[in-house]
């Protein structure tokens, strides 16, 4: 009787120390048919599970030199028993810290140059162990300077986006480029269609990088090129930010923000976030039409992000202008409030040069740009310079307004309009009556 007694307080004590120790390997017998489920496993907050075999770190991305090692692991019946790492390609083997529910952790001082092969080793308190092998990762603590790695990056991307070689350009672009790869890569391609004569520098600013291994880089860059489609001279300058990822073969762009200095054809889809300006300076945008100009930043963001649209453009059409003969008074409209009539009009047409061509005169502050032979809708876009000032000073400027042309006028504010001249019908000797289409943009925009 004794003797059971004894039995009975040692398997009692036995119970005590497993239920208060969940790190002791009291296994119960017999093996567990549930799987062990990893609720999440990170390495510097870097997800394990969804990042590739090899992994980069940079001395300056780690805090005091640590690697941490973060993960939750359950079973349906049991308790997650012991978990351990190795570090060295399962040569060796160290416990990690377990709490009851199943989180652990193990924390160690890197060395640098040197690489990792890393291992966790899970198992419950029936002795089933997850699957090790499929947590292998290989982890490389470089030495290298990263800002002189990330200058030597962002360079060789410059020297291929200016040599219009998009396969070179991807090269340093991650395979997870949170705006899609794809995409990044029809955009780029579509800036060389774009522009010409691209010259970009750059400077780096700050550099930092955060525990999950990303590396943020602010640069300060100054760019000209010229439009393919209008042959115009466009430039800017600004601050915009790089974050990159890195990979067994270095650092790789990960994401971007506006203003972009790639991909600028599909800026909503490639950038993510922008920037804050200190000023409101001009920078490129290119519109879904493949047009590239300067817009102030404000506005820029406004149309990259969609909200720049046509509500904002006033229009009409078929809008009779009619001089009688002898050419007084002369017809005239105002394209802010869509009047007919020479009290403030932008322009007045007073009589005709020709059969297809009437004659008249802009109002002092307007000027006016010939677009040729094209309708109002081909038109998708004022042009920022080009206009036809006044000549001599403080007089009018005579002006030809021919059938089927389009005319692009810069108002005072500077405001923009377009002008399609329908139809010119002679009224000998000297009258005229001409039809007109309009857009009109009070907001300052060029865009139509």
């Amino acid at each position: 009787m004794k003797h059971l007694k004894s039995i009975f307080i040692l398997s009692l004590l036995s119970l005590v120390l497993i239920s208060n120790n969940v790190q002791a390997k009291w296994w119960i017998f017999g093996q567990s048919q549930d799987e062990i489920e990893v609720l999440y496993l990170y390495l510097n907050k870097v997800s394990l599970e969804e990042s590739r075999t090899k992994i980069t770190l940079y001395r300056e991305s780690l805090e005091e030199g640590m690697i941490h090692i973060r993960g939750e692991a359950r079973v349906r019946t049991g308790q997650i028993g012991s978990v351990r790492i190795s570090l060295d390609d399962k040569d060796s083997w160290h416990d990690a810290r377990l709490s009851r529910d199943g989180a652990f952790s193990y924390d160690f001082r890197a060395e640098e140059g040197k690489t990792y092969i890393i291992y966790v080793e899970i198992m419950d308190t029936k002795g089933k162990t997850n699957d090790v092998d499929a947590t292998r990762k290989e982890v490389l603590v470089s030495d290298r300077d990263m800002r002189a790695l990330i200058q030597d990056v962002l360079s060789a991307m410059v020297e291929a986006y200016r040599d219009e070689d998009p396969q070179r350009f991807m090269n340093f672009v991650s395979e997870d480029f949170i705006g899609d790869e794809a995409t990044l890569d029809r955009a780029v391609r579509k800036d060389f269609s774009a522009f010409d004569n691209i010259h970009l520098r750059f400077i780096m600013g700050t550099l930092a990088s955060n525990e999950k291994g990303m590396i943020f880089v602010n640069l300060n860059f100054n760019r000209q090129l010229i439009s393919s489609r209008s042959g115009e001279s466009l430039s800017d300058r600004g601050t915009t930010q790089f974050v990159f990822q890195s990979d067994e073969n270095g650092p790789k762009v990960y994401a971007m923000k506006n203003p972009l200095i790639f991909g600028l054809s599909e800026a909503s889809e490639v950038a993510t976030g922008a920037v804050v300006q200190t000023s409101n300076n001009p920078i490129i945008v290119v519109d879904d039409r493949g047009n590239a100009s300067e817009k102030p930043f404000d506005e820029a963001l406004r149309i990259i992000s969609g909200e720049e649209d046509d509500a904002d453009i006033e229009s009409g059409t078929g809008i009779a202008l009619s001089v009688p003969v002898g050419g007084h008074p002369p017809a005239g409209f105002n394209f802010a409030d869509a009047t007919v009539g020479p009290i403030g009009a932008d322009f007045v047409i007073t009589g005709h040069s020709g059969p297809v061509t009437a004659y008249g005169f802009l109002s002092p502050g307007a000027l006016i740009r010939d677009l040729g032979m094209r309708s109002l809708n081909d038109v998708t876009e004022a042009p920022a310079t080009g206009y036809l000032n006044h000549t001599p000073p403080h007089a009018p400027t005579a002006i030809d307004l021919i059938e089927g042309h389009t005319y692009a006028f810069q108002l005072p504010g500077p405001c923009y309009a377009l002008l399609y001249i329908r139809s010119v019908s002679l009224v000998p000797p000297m009258g005229v009556d001409a039809m007109i289409d309009y857009k009109y943009r009070p907001d300052g925009s060029r865009g139509f």
